[in-house]
Formats: C-alpha cells, structure tokens, sequence
C-alpha cells in the first residue's frame, strides 16, 4: 500500500492482526496414534495405549494439532498487468477471513 498507493507509512493503521498464527499438523504416519489426555489437558502423543491416561486415536489424513508461526501468506501474493492494489488487499483479506479495509473520515487507510 505504502508503495504502490503512495500511501505515508503514517496513513496506514492495521488493527486486530496478530503477529503469530496456528498451522494445523496433519498426522501422515502408516499406524494410528494416540494423544494421551489427563483431567482434559492433552499431554502428548503416543503409538500405544498409555495407564493411566484417556486417549483418542488419530489416523493418517487427521489434525492432531498445530502449532504457532509467523503469519505470512500462503503462497504466491502477485497481480497481474493492469490489476491494482485492491486486487492485493482482497487475496490477503480473503485469506484472513473476517477481514476488512477503508479509508476512514481523516484519510487513514485502515486495514
């Protein structure tokens, strides 16, 4: 925005967008596995049935989990020849989700 808008960096406000994001993990092994619970709080992973512990087994092609990383586009974020940088804004914007983007009443541009 700030190059191809010619927006000041002072112009543009980007509110409620984490830093971090959650990639869900896929299990892709041949077995299932078990993630092992105690009072509610899942406390790791295992190929066998654990004493003392709840489990739910998983099998190649489910979630077992995620975890955290940077929050970045998933893939290629390019426009073509004569597209403008609303094409852009709506790729991130969809992929984000709840997501929207204006000029508010004083000229910020909000995202």
């Amino acid at each position: 925005m700030h190059v191809y808008g010619h927006e000041p960096w002072q112009r543009i406000i980007i509110k409620d967008l984490e830093l971090k994001g959650s990639q869900l993990l896929e299990y892709r092994g041949d077995k299932p596995i078990y993630l092992l619970k105690k009072d509610n709080k899942y406390e790791g992973i295992s190929f066998s049935l654990v004493d003392g512990y709840e489990a739910e087994e998983r099998k190649s092609g489910e979630t077992i989990g995620y975890k955290s990383t940077e929050l970045t586009y998933p893939g290629e974020l390019v426009a073509g020849v004569g597209e403008t940088v609303v094409t852009i804004l709506d790729k991130i914007k969809n992929v984000l989700g709840n997501f929207e983007y204006f000029f508010d009443v004083y000229g910020n541009f909000i995202f």
